[in-house]
């Protein structure tokens, strides 16, 4: 497993939050999401007023799967869901 930095980690999250808040930059709207050719599920949950986590999780045989526990997250279940969706349209406005 390759490890990423903290910068890297924040600027691709803020790729993913920016094609959230525009979804014209998702191509393929109708389809389903797909990441490195792999289909995924996105999930948006409120931690806080002015805070957010974005999950994705990959698809294998129907059910999502499972993101791995690092402890990096102090509450990983925390929150309130807002938006869960396996196709674009389903997040692009939450």
């Amino acid at each position: 497993m390759t490890k990423i930095s903290r910068r890297k980690a924040l600027q691709q999250l803020a790729a993913v939050g920016g094609a959230l808040m525009w979804p014209r930059v998702i191509t393929g709207q109708g389809g389903p999401i797909t990441v490195a050719g792999q289909p995924v599920e996105i999930a948006v949950w409120s931690l806080s007023p002015i805070t957010v986590r974005i999950q994705m999780r990959p698809i294998v045989n129907g059910a999502t799967g499972s993101v791995a526990f690092t402890g990096a997250l102090a509450d990983p279940d925390g929150g309130t869901q807002r938006a869960r969706s396996r196709v674009a349209s389903g997040v692009n406005r939450v």
